[in-house]
C-alpha cells in the first residue's frame, strides 16, 4: 500500500513512455497487477493435505 502513498507516486510522474503508454498508469496498473498476484499466491491452499484430527468419542 506504502507504492500508492503520494511521494511513492512521483517517482513514477516522468515524461517516458512504455510502449507507447505514459509510465504513471503502466506502473500503477503493474503494481496493482503484481499484488493481487501476491495475494491470490498467498491466499492457495498447500496441495499437500493436511492431518485430519479424528474425535473417536462418540
Amino acid at each position: 500500500m506504502v507504492l500508492f502513498n503520494f511521494p511513492m507516486l512521483i517517482v513514477w510522474d516522468r515524461d517516458l513512455t512504455v510502449l507507447g503508454l505514459p509510465l504513471l498508469p503502466v506502473a500503477l496498473f503493474g503494481i496493482w497487477a503484481a499484488l493481487i498476484g501476491v495475494l491470490a499466491w498467498a491466499s492457495e491452499r498447500p496441495d499437500t493435505p493436511r492431518a485430519v484430527n479424528i474425535d473417536r468419542r462418540v
